[in-house]
């Protein structure tokens, strides 16, 4: 198992190409209003027209009524839905379009110990920034993250850059890494050099910590 590589809130055709040229595994396409990265269900779905099969394509909402994410999940075909409001385990396990990501604000070791107990397929341990939810540039607590990687799981998000995601992934050993702000020119628009650095450092350094096997040793998935 390799690490998986998410680039985040893109908004425009060139850098979907980019990042899928630059060995992407996952997109994430976000679907808040309160986002400078949203985008409609109408650029969901050209966004996505031409992501091939094997790249998973990821929707990024907020405390998302029923209709947006049945909408979201046709318009993107989308494989996933990541959860990044106030959802709880039972909306997470009532939801059954496709599979549940639950991003997670760690704060405290009682956040560590409700994540690892979340129902969602994946947990995106994120920064814990007041009022504001992703795409801050807001480093997340490698310690925290670390305790939570051990039990399941986590993609590691929260002020990843180019310049810090190897000590992140030697710090936390995740299943995979998110960034969005850390590789922009400005909010939505990815600077292409950076988005190919940030892949190609985080590979060698997920070969160099033994990520891949560590994360298989602690019995994670392939959601």
């Amino acid at each position: 198992m390799t690490l998986l590589v998410k680039i985040c809130g893109l908004t425009r055709p060139s850098d979907v190409e980019a990042a899928i040229a630059a060995g992407a595994d996952c997109l994430g396409f976000v679907l808040a209003p309160e986002s400078p990265r949203c985008v409609s269900l109408a650029q969901l779905r050209a966004l996505t027209a031409a992501v091939p099969p094997g790249i998973r394509r990821i929707g990024v909402v907020v405390n998302a009524d029923r209709d947006l994410l049945a909408a979201a999940v046709e318009a993107g075909g989308l494989d996933a839905v990541q959860f990044h409001g106030d959802e709880t385990a039972e909306a997470l396990r009532a939801f059954t379009a496709t599979t549940a990501w639950q991003a997670v604000a760690l704060r405290t070791p009682a956040d560590v110990d409700a994540a690892a107990g979340s129902p969602a397929a994946m947990i995106v341990a994120d920064a814990a920034a007041p009022g504001r939810r992703g795409g801050t540039g807001t480093l997340c607590d490698w310690g925290l993250a670390e305790a939570l990687a051990r039990r399941r799981a986590v993609v590691l998000a929260g002020g990843l850059r180019p310049e810090n995601v190897a000590d992140a992934i030697a710090a936390v050993r995740p299943h995979g890494v998110d960034v969005s702000s850390g590789i922009e020119s400005s909010p939505g628009c990815k600077d292409p050099t950076r988005l190919r650095d940030f892949i190609a450092i985080a590979r060698a350094a997920a070969a160099a910590a033994g990520t891949a096997s560590d994360s298989a040793s602690r019995g994670s998935i392939d959601p």
